[in-house]
């Protein structure tokens, strides 16, 4: 099959990126496990730190902009 032929007949995939920002290449993982706590505290009633509907996308935004960050446990010493 003709590499060239599929290409121009497949459909342009460009969608919108709904977010304001995107999550650094280097830390994706981490950027979603904080977002995803900071969603949950919303959700659990805490205010928000950005303007919007949606509680996914404040917390997402949140920690793009680091008005959230990540706090590090203190190791249990023995």
């Amino acid at each position: 099959m003709n590499l060239e032929k599929c290409r121009r007949h497949a459909p342009a995939t460009k969608e919108k990126d709904r977010t304001v920002e995107r999550s650094p290449k280097e830390n994706r993982f981490e950027f979603v496990v904080i977002a995803s706590a900071r969603a949950r505290q919303l959700l659990r009633g805490a205010l928000p730190r950005e303007t919007g509907e949606k509680k996914v996308t404040i917390a997402q935004r949140e920690v793009l902009r680091r008005k959230v960050e990540k706090l590090e446990e203190d190791a249990p010493q023995i």
